[in-house]
């Protein structure tokens, strides 16, 4: 997959009771990824605290406003209305079948981006990296898709809406271009 990103895709699986995400790479291959809700919550808590560490409470007594500001700023270029651009895929580098996984780990880069590793059981690792813009459209992708599932869980950071709109038993998606 190449290095860059075109899309990012949260679609929720009802039967399975897991969120889909699919990463549509600059080569228009697709990597498609089961979280389940457990990881969901433990990888929105990994992004939090990344975010949370770019904003020193101690420095700024605001730290709610700061990390809403920072989020609406990042977010200020992102479409989230385009649909997912299934049509462009051309490859599958880990199978048409999304892969469960269950290790999280990450590495901040002093220009701000954040390196994630999503680990899979058979030692394969899914390595992101995520500039600002891309770290906090995840964090309110995975949040919608928690919304659509009716998880209740999601960054703390994060206001949470009320009322979805999902028809139980429809996929329902969510995209950033």
């Amino acid at each position: 997959m190449s290095n860059s990103l075109q899309q990012l895709n949260i679609q929720f699986e009802p039967i399975q009771d897991r969120l889909i995400l699919r990463i549509l790479g600059g080569d228009n291959s697709e990597l498609r990824i089961w979280l389940t809700r457990r990881y969901t919550r433990l990888l929105l808590g990994v992004l939090d605290s990344v975010i949370e560490t770019k904003v020193d409470p101690v420095k700024t007594p605001h730290v709610e406003q700061m990390k809403e500001f920072e989020r609406e700023a990042a977010l200020s270029g992102s479409n989230f209305e385009d649909k997912y651009k299934e049509e462009l895929v051309t490859a599958y580098p880990l199978g048409e079948e999304p892969i469960l996984v269950s290790r999280i780990d990450y590495k901040k880069h002093d220009n701000g981006s954040v390196a994630l590793t999503l680990g899979v059981e058979k030692g394969q690792n899914i390595n992101l990296n995520l500039d600002t813009t891309l770290l906090h459209a995840l964090v309110k992708l995975l949040n919608q898709g928690c919304e659509m599932a009716e998880w209740n869980i999601g960054a703390p950071s994060l206001p949470q809406k009320q009322g979805v709109e999902a028809a139980p038993g429809k996929k329902s998606e969510k995209i950033l271009h």
